[in-house]
């Protein structure tokens, strides 16, 4: 089963311009506070149910939520936004580049136009909501 907010977060830190390296401003699984104030977290979001796929193979098209937290520093709110909006551009050319071989993504589809601003977390630090659905098919492994 794929894992997608661990390959979106893979493929994250390989942009450059982002400047994000796992471990030390983007982080998967989990928002931590011990993690610096401006960082990148992917967790697991909202999916659709799987498709089964209906040329007879015991697959199914499965669409995995993630959702990208972009958090600032209390006085970097445009810090935050302006990040959260290149996390949104790499994330809309993402498609290609996510995935290798049989596991590589169809489709990562922005799930919204712009980042969604969220209410500030309990040491106010602005954050933003930057949410993909990756579709990828895979076998079916009660078939």
């Amino acid at each position: 089963m794929a894992r997608a907010w661990k390959d979106i977060s893979a493929y994250l830190a390989t942009v450059v311009p982002l400047g994000l390296t796992e471990g030390v401003n983007l982080f998967v699984g989990r928002v931590t506070d011990e993690a610096p104030d401006a960082s990148v977290f992917c967790l697991p979001g909202v999916s659709l149910p799987p498709q089964p796929v209906l040329n007879g193979a015991p697959q199914d098209l499965r669409f995995y939520g993630v959702q990208v937290l972009v958090r600032g520093s209390r006085e970097g709110l445009e810090a935050a936004a302006d990040l959260a909006d290149l996390v949104r551009d790499a994330l809309n050319h993402a498609k290609p580049l996510v995935g290798a071989g049989p596991d590589q993504y169809t489709t990562v589809e922005l799930d919204q136009a712009s980042p969604l601003r969220l209410k500030e977390d309990k040491n106010d630090r602005p954050r933003f909501s930057v949410n993909v659905t990756a579709w990828i098919k895979e076998t079916n492994p009660v078939l």
